[in-house]
């Protein structure tokens, strides 16, 4: 009886301890009647119908494009039937919207900035081409939800079709949070899977630790 109430204290000072230090502990990923919820990152999506749900990036697609997303990686879905890989990434921005009190020209230079960095480097490592992006109206206030702000395509030298929607998101209280979501595809499947794709990103919404 001691040891477990030892243990016991031992726990709840390791709390107190976590809480004091500003820490806040969120709960785990599930998946709740085919939505997936992400409570760290605050953000929820319809899990489409006869696609395969990882939380890991598969070992066979280790070296392959979807490889460039694993530092932030938090949920994948493939589809064997049409090849498809659907991957979701998400992190705290490196901006923060509210410090810039809701300046839409200083959010799409930063957005920009931001853009040229990531196109270069793909561009670089698996030669995209037909590339084409679109920035979406800023329409964001306080207390947002997942906000499709841009989005873009490509080819890859390889012959991958390539999509990606880049989300904002206020998560962590006060914070400002990316999700993005890409879609990597052969090309005779490529509408298909795109139209899934589509779905998914319109599916976002706002989900509470």
């Amino acid at each position: 009886m001691k040891s477990i109430v030892k243990h016991l204290m031992g726990l709840l000072a390791l709390s107190l301890l976590i809480t004091a230090a500003g820490c806040t502990i969120y709960s785990k990923p599930r998946i709740d009647n085919y939505n997936y919820k992400n409570f760290e990152f605050e953000f929820k999506f319809k899990i489409p119908n006869g696609w395969v749900c990882h939380s890991n990036i598969p070992d066979e697609l280790a070296k392959s494009v979807a490889a460039e997303y694993a530092d932030n990686f938090v949920f994948m879905l493939t589809n064997p039937q049409t090849e498809g890989i659907i991957l979701l990434t998400a992190e705290k921005s490196d901006f923060d919207i509210i410090s810039i009190g809701y300046n839409k020209d200083i959010l799409k230079e930063k957005l920009e900035a931001k853009i040229a960095e990531w196109k270069a480097r793909l561009d670089k490592r698996y030669g995209f081409q037909d590339y084409t992006s679109q920035l979406y109206p800023v329409e964001i206030s306080e207390g947002y939800g997942p906000t499709l702000v841009y989005s873009e395509t490509a080819t890859s030298e390889a012959g991958d079709n390539y999509a990606r929607g880049y989300l904002l998101n206020k998560c962590r209280k006060d914070q400002t949070c990316t999700v993005q979501v890409t879609l990597i595809s052969k090309t005779p499947q490529y509408e298909k899977n795109y139209e899934v794709f589509s779905n998914v990103v319109n599916s976002l919404t706002k989900v509470y630790n």
